[in-house]
């Protein structure tokens, strides 16, 4: 369905809504119930949820012990990614009309050339000191499922991202664009800002408060992304202390207090936590949004 002006931003996002509807059909009401929730999640989530740092983001060239086994690895595999699977009526992009791929950095099937475990652990490593000094945090591992690689036309929807996904981070690994397709970020300050990034550029962001997402289409032919998500323990000042009904990124009292009890009525803890060299460990990952 072609898109109208950029200029006319309600009939913009009504076509990107209709896009789900149509693609859909007779299950089209999920698509209003995947779009009530990730605007619910931006509007009521991030007041009940702690902030580490000022601003919510920061920019910076991703330190070549970080950039070097990814970039390696997606030159090794460039063009074996496999076609992403959303939920129906998800609303978070228009995979409806520009499918995202991804290549599994795990490689559990043995069918990429590198990646395996021990890479994962080298850019987990290397994201969490980065990432830890910036939030003054202990840090639990979260998500690092592989790279993303988004194609011509393709939108990101502006969100929030779920729960255990909060110091994170985004590295940009190649693009073929004809413009920039900037990360537009929400900081604490309430200001909207596009962020430019160039293949080596990584963007920390505080993903669980910070409203992000590329909300207009990708002109060009891609653009590759690997997410890395920590979830915060305390500060570096303290020994490392679990709570064992709430995170402590969840403001006590709150209504993500009552959900998360809710839906954890055995209580917390980080999954497949370990501590090893001082880093909390999560044993499978799961996909962010």
């Amino acid at each position: 369905m072609p898109l109208q002006p950029l200029g006319n931003k309600q009939m913009f996002y009504e076509d990107f809504m209709e896009g789900c509807y149509v693609y859909y059909r007779e299950k089209g009401a999920k698509c209003r119930l995947s779009e009530a929730e990730r605007l619910y999640r931006n509007l009521e989530v991030p007041p009940d949820l702690y902030n580490y740092t000022k601003i919510g983001y920061k920019k910076l060239r991703a330190p070549p012990e970080l950039f070097r086994p990814i970039k390696e690895f997606w030159d090794a595999n460039r063009g074996k990614e496999k076609k992403e699977t959303w939920k129906v009526g998800d609303t978070h992009t228009n995979h409806w009309d520009s499918p995202s791929f991804k290549l599994n950095i795990e490689n559990s099937d043995g069918s990429l050339i590198g990646g395996g475990k021990d890479v994962k652990k080298i850019i987990w490593n290397s994201a969490y000191k980065i990432i830890s000094e910036w939030t003054g945090q202990h840090l639990a591992e979260s998500s690092l499922y592989g790279i993303r690689v988004y194609k011509a036309g393709a939108i990101l929807a502006p969100h929030v991202d779920r729960l255990p996904l909060v110091s994170s981070c985004i590295i940009n690994v190649d693009a073929d664009v004809d413009e920039p397709w900037p990360l537009e970020v929400i900081g604490h300050d309430g200001v909207a800002v596009n962020v430019t990034m160039e293949p080596g550029d990584m963007v920390l962001y505080e993903s669980h408060t910070v409203i992000h997402g590329r909300q207009f289409p990708l002109k060009g032919r891609f653009m590759a992304n690997i997410f890395v998500h920590f979830e915060p323990l305390g500060p570096l000042n303290e020994e490392i202390h679990v709570d064992p009904f709430l995170p402590r990124y969840i403001v006590p009292g709150s209504g993500q207090d009552v959900e998360f009890r809710s839906e954890n009525p055995e209580g917390y803890r980080p999954k497949g936590y370990e501590k090893n060299n001082g880093i909390a460990a999560r044993e499978e990952d799961e996909e962010e949004l």
